[in-house]
């Protein structure tokens, strides 16, 4: 994937310019650690943004 991208998506570069990943654990515990509904709510806004926005469905 092009750097840009990683760097955009918040992930650091190595030397050579590949992102640096966080490992499994890393992720499964900020996951653990959010807002259940918080998210629920923000995944649920931008799905329905996604597929009512441009439709004319106003």
């Amino acid at each position: 994937m092009d750097p840009r991208i990683w760097t955009a998506a918040g992930f650091a570069l190595d030397a050579d310019g590949d992102a640096v990943l966080p490992v499994a654990t890393t992720l499964g515990r900020a996951l653990a650690a959010a807002d259940g509904d918080a998210l629920d709510d923000v995944l649920d806004g931008y799905l329905t943004a996604l597929t009512t926005t441009g439709t004319g469905d106003d």
